[in-house]
């Protein structure tokens, strides 16, 4: 039977290195909180004014708030506001979420000003697609979504707006860097400060250097090859034993 590793020990590199994954999973809901990349934020913090299909007009802030008169008071803050003659309505309040689909970048923003018969609620969103020669953004039609459709996507009203800005070129699809890659980069930083915080903590106490829990990395090989070489001959249909390594 094979042999059981020693219990890895609660070291305070260890505990040093479980603090660094508890904040890296903390830093990556704080990266894909909503938040507008900082390199477009001053690009697209400016009221831009457009029409809606219905025949009203709409002004978006992408990255600022509080716009349109017809709805300061309503929604605080109003990210787009549908405006008509005797009044407006706000569709989406604060950013919910910031996403990239090739070269187009998708904001999202909830908290919309509520219809009140019948009880919908509203929500918009922005697709911008990369295009240089749009220095400042251009807008399609707002497209307005029918009452049927806001009950059919669970009483939620959505309006989309999609347009044209130099402003996400090279944040948007390959240009930008994704959660995926800052939490990958963020695990590789926190092994890196676990196998020197080892090493320095290893140190000073011992008065040696090591490497952390070597033992165990030493039989993780081995323990690796018995458990595929295990798996291996229960699919064929045979019989297997664990051996000592």
């Amino acid at each position: 039977k094979m042999s059981p590793s020693p219990p890895l020990s609660l070291t305070p590199a260890l505990t040093l290195f479980l603090v660094i994954l508890a904040a890296a999973a903390l830093s990556v809901s704080v990266v894909s909180a909503a938040s507008c990349p900082g390199s477009i934020a001053g690009k697209l913090n400016t009221n831009l004014p457009g029409t809606v299909d219905d025949g009203s007009r709409f002004e978006v802030n992408i990255c600022g708030s509080n716009i349109g008169a017809s709805c300061e008071s309503t929604t605080t803050p109003c990210t787009m506001c549908q405006e008509w003659n005797g009044g407006g309505a706000c569709l989406g309040g604060s950013l919910v979420s910031v996403s990239t689909s090739g070269s187009t970048m998708i904001f999202t923003y909830g908290n919309g000003e509520s219809v009140k018969d019948p009880a919908l609620a509203r929500q918009s969103r922005v697709e911008l697609t990369c295009d240089s020669s749009a220095t400042t953004p251009t807008f399609g039609v707002l497209a307005a979504p029918k009452v049927p459709a806001c009950q059919a996507n669970n009483n939620v009203c959505l309006y989309v707006l999609k347009g044209r800005s130099a402003a996400v070129c090279g944040v948007a699809g390959a240009g930008g860097v994704a959660g995926g890659l800052v939490f990958i980069i963020i695990i590789l930083v926190a092994v890196v400060l676990y196998v020197a915080g080892f090493v320095v903590f290893h140190r000073i106490k011992e008065g040696e250097f090591g490497f952390p829990h070597l033992e165990f990395w030493k039989e993780t090989p081995g323990l690796a090859k018995g458990g595929v070489m295990f798996i291996i001959s229960k699919v064929r249909g045979g019989s297997a034993e664990y051996t000592e390594v």
